[in-house]
């Protein structure tokens, strides 16, 4: 995938909104049965290499009749499947969260839930670190020269999650998740060489990933749907 071009003779990167990327898997995520593949299975320690968005619902459930309260940050309304809960991003940070992981992770341990959802949590996990690289506000967050070691961390992570989400399958009831792969591909390459480019200038110590996103965009669609909700 090509993600550096040349315009009068300036590079030029692109970049696919990482916020739009993570909830187009999340759709993927909750609509079939991803197949990990085997090298990942092995490098985790997995027992299945399938993962169940039931276990998701479960947990849901799990909370709902039990005093425990281990993952408040999920309800119901984060398990729809209308078109407007798709392009909500509250549902997809509910979902991919390191809480909802560790969540079933516990269930697991102690519930006496089958060991096969760990593959579930761990899909979950690995979503949830690239969206808190490619999209964090803080500098805890983001590439910092001043920290070498994290950033290369945040470096590595992008290339190991591009090979991870590459190497995913849909069961066969989906659509090609070819187009999700090819934009999250784009995101962690585009990422590596801005933050190569822009933390090579002196006078730039961090870079922080949300400013490469579309929020502003984003922002700018919520403030004049306030005034108009079916804008022309």
């Amino acid at each position: 995938i090509r993600n550096l071009f040349l315009v009068n003779d300036r590079q030029v990167g692109l970049v696919v909104d990482p916020v739009h990327v993570a909830k187009n898997g999340k759709g993927y995520f909750m609509r079939g049965k991803l197949e990990v593949s085997e090298k990942y299975v092995k490098y985790f320690g997995l027992s299945s290499r399938f993962t169940n968005f039931e276990y998701v619902k479960q947990l849901v459930a799990y909370d709902e009749t039990h005093e425990k309260q281990i993952a408040v940050h999920l309800n119901n309304k984060h398990l729809s499947y209308a078109t407007h809960a798709q392009m909500d991003v509250k549902p997809m940070l509910a979902i991919f969260n390191f809480k909802t992981a560790d969540a079933i992770d516990f269930l697991v341990k102690h519930e006496n839930w089958p060991d096969a959802a760990r593959t579930t949590a761990q899909v979950i996990r690995l979503w949830a670190r690239f969206y808190q690289i490619t999209c964090g506000c803080s500098r805890e967050q983001a590439f910092d020269k001043k920290h070498p070691e994290k950033l290369q961390e945040k470096v590595s992570y992008l290339y190991f999650f591009m090979d991870f989400w590459s190497s995913t399958k849909l069961d066969e009831k989906q659509k090609n998740v070819w187009g999700n792969q090819k934009h999250v591909a784009v995101v962690c390459m585009t990422f590596v060489w801005v933050q190569e480019r822009l933390l090579s200038q002196e006078e730039i110590d961090f870079f922080k990933g949300a400013n490469l996103g579309g929020n502003s965009v984003e922002n700018l669609h919520t403030d004049v749907r306030r005034i108009n909700p079916v804008p022309t």
